[in-house]
């Protein structure tokens, strides 16, 4: 098994099986309806065209726009090569990204712009609280710690720069975070996330849900202890995935 494939957000987007015997009623409807909930913030979204002058690859650009939201978070400041190196590390983790040497004035423009708008939704979600940057989510099993992208309180917070609405993968790894974060309370070596935020600084839109309200939806009856016998039997078992 490769290694990537042990990491929670990997697991999340290569591993469908796994969720459909965990949340056998994460359907596509369920994503459907989680998404017309949908808040509309009152940061500007940003624009298409703004998005599509620059000339890097989407991900990649968001990447950055993200490590450059981050370092103004840690310092009220922005270091760009800080900020490039993070970025470029962070999407070699799972894909094979390559950023120029020099980053294009209208690609710092626009990644500025980005994280303009990372800042100001994660405010405006996060009601003025103090943000965490990299929440720690703990491993069980065969699956790997691994960080989130933010947090306040109890309150887990996922970011997805993108057109599009939430998809499936969205949805079972924040799940997957939940479940972790659960296993964990129970053995002592962590906290239980109570809610989650995806957010999307793109459009400016968020989905707000806690996880005590999704469960009963997405786990057929089961309840938390339940559900983590099921995932614990999955993930403890000396199969690796191929």
């Amino acid at each position: 098994m490769k290694k990537t494939l042990h990491d929670p957000r990997t697991v999340a987007r290569s591993v469908p099986g796994l969720f459909e015997v965990v949340f056998p009623q994460l359907t596509t409807g369920v994503v459907v309806h989680l998404n017309q909930s949908r808040t509309l913030l009152s940061t500007l979204p940003l624009s298409h065209a703004l998005v599509e002058s620059s000339s890097l690859q989407n991900a990649m650009l968001f990447e950055l726009g993200m490590a450059c939201a981050e370092s103004r978070l840690i310092t009220g400041s922005l270091n760009w090569e800080e900020a490039k190196a993070s970025a470029l590390n962070r999407q070699r983790r799972y894909f094979d990204a390559e950023i120029p040497a020099e980053i294009e004035p209208q690609d710092q423009l626009v990644a500025e712009k980005i994280a303009q708008n990372v800042l100001s939704t994660l405010s405006e979600v996060a009601h003025g609280k103090t943000v965490e940057i990299g929440p720690a989510i703990p491993g069980l099993g065969w699956v790997s710690p691994g960080h989130g992208d933010f947090a306040f309180e109890q309150t887990l917070i996922e970011t997805k720069c993108t057109h599009k609405n939430f998809s499936m993968a969205d949805y079972r790894q924040v799940l997957l975070y939940w479940l972790l974060s659960y296993a964990a309370a129970i053995e002592g070596r962590g906290k239980e996330w109570s809610g989650c935020i995806l957010l999307n600084p793109r459009n400016s839109t968020c989905v707000t849900f806690s996880y005590d309200a999704l469960l009963p939806v997405v786990a057929a009856g089961q309840t938390k202890l339940d559900v983590l016998q099921a995932f614990r039997a999955l993930v403890d078992s000396s199969d690796q995935l191929q």
